[in-house]
């Protein structure tokens, strides 16, 4: 069996659509009808995940994360739940023997109270705000109908709620979970059938230490929890439009102080793009220095490709693996460097990149060269 994924998981996004999961392909005009756990399209797949070793179209960005660090792709992580959960039997037609996923990634609706650059309206109720009040920002906005906009608001959840006895692996992210209120009907209706044992993953971005939520989310007893943290608390409101570093840090403290029913991983994770892709080591750095931080991971931006390091020039890469190892950084971050020379440099994200971040510095009154300097010099070269 290749990947687990279409047998035992549903990644269900902010619209409501469904997806093999948060790494498969989604923006494609040929994209998959998952929206049936038993239709045609998860019976092509899942009979290709049993009788081949060969990478789906879909599984693009696995197949590049497994050439540099295989032990953090999605595909790994899936098969590490099939396996944790006894290797119930597989079935072409309905997934498993429970006729339903038991592990589920959600993303109930878009409702978040940060603007992050390389995130996009359909993720962010403050980024769909930015579209409308500046639409050459998100020239595709406008090309979505009035139905895709409000898919992506408030969401009746009663065929989750119906599911509560199964789930057995939930990952919350937005949108931002703690704001929203359909992940709060679910921790309720999870609390109400006795389900605290089930695996909670949570990212979030650290903003809101909310005590009735928490409330909710302490009693679990298996929780962990990824502040999603791109920068130095110093920078981190460029790239996360609205956000308050130092805050976001006091916070994360305070969630490792409550009182949990269960076992709690607290972490901090970032990802790396060509705005932090030379001080992104930085954040690390700090992490390690805590003492109330279990965990820092940091991955590649994919896509949107003027967002992917991967495309930057190659002396910037160096460049780049040069400063971190002046800094002691590199060998933490080997994975990052390594991975940012898979791909040749492309001139055409890059100028994309360029034309993005003027428009959005000048709407934003937040400027590049003021929180990553190096970066900027690099994208004043380009032409």
């Amino acid at each position: 069996m290749f990947c687990a994924a279409p047998f035992i998981h549903s990644f269900v996004s902010t619209t409501g659509k469904k997806f093999l999961c948060c790494a498969a392909t989604r923006w494609s005009n040929k994209t998959r009808d998952l929206d049936d756990w038993e239709g045609e399209d998860y019976q092509y797949v899942r009979n290709h995940m049993l009788t081949s070793d060969e990478w789906l179209p879909d599984c693009r960005d696995c197949e590049l994360q497994e050439k540099f660090d295989p032990d953090q792709s999605l595909r790994t992580q899936m098969n590490r739940i099939w396996n944790e959960h006894g290797k119930p039997t597989l079935d072409i037609d309905t997934g498993n023997v429970f006729g339903v996923p038991f592990s589920y990634d959600l993303r109930l609706n878009n409702l978040c109270n940060l603007s992050c650059r390389m995130c996009s309206p359909e993720s962010s109720s403050q980024l769909a705000k930015e579209a409308e009040k500046h639409p050459a920002l998100w020239p595709n906005w406008s090309q979505r109908d009035d139905t895709f906009k409000v898919s992506l608001g408030a969401k009746n959840i009663d065929w989750i709620l119906k599911e509560c006895n199964f789930i057995k692996n939930l990952s919350l992210l937005g949108g931002e979970p703690t704001v929203q209120p359909e992940v709060k009907q679910l921790l309720v209706k999870l609390i109400e059938c006795k389900n605290t044992s089930v695996k909670i993953h949570m990212t979030t971005n650290g903003t809101n230490v909310n005590s009735e939520f928490f409330d909710l989310l302490k009693q679990f007893k298996n929780v962990s929890i990824k502040v999603s943290t791109d920068s130095h608390p110093d920078k981190l409101e460029y790239i996360r439009g609205g956000a308050n570093g130092k805050k976001i840090w006091e916070n994360i403290k305070k969630i490792s102080e409550l009182s949990w029913a269960g076992n709690i991983d607290l972490s901090t994770t970032q990802v790396v793009m060509p705005y932090n892709l030379f001080d992104f080591w930085e954040l690390g750095k700090l992490v390690r220095e805590s003492s109330w931080i279990k965990e820092h991971q940091t991955w590649l931006v994919y896509t949107p490709h003027m967002y992917s390091p991967m495309y930057v020039p190659k002396k910037w890469k160096d460049l780049a693996a040069k400063i971190a190892k002046e800094n002691n950084c590199y060998n933490e971050e080997k994975h990052v460097f390594d991975g940012i020379m898979i791909e040749d440099e492309n001139l055409i994200y890059m100028q994309d990149l360029k034309r993005f971040t003027e428009l959005t510095d000048f709407s934003r009154n937040k400027y590049l060269k003021d929180y990553h300097p190096i970066c900027h010099e690099m994208l004043e070269e380009i032409t």
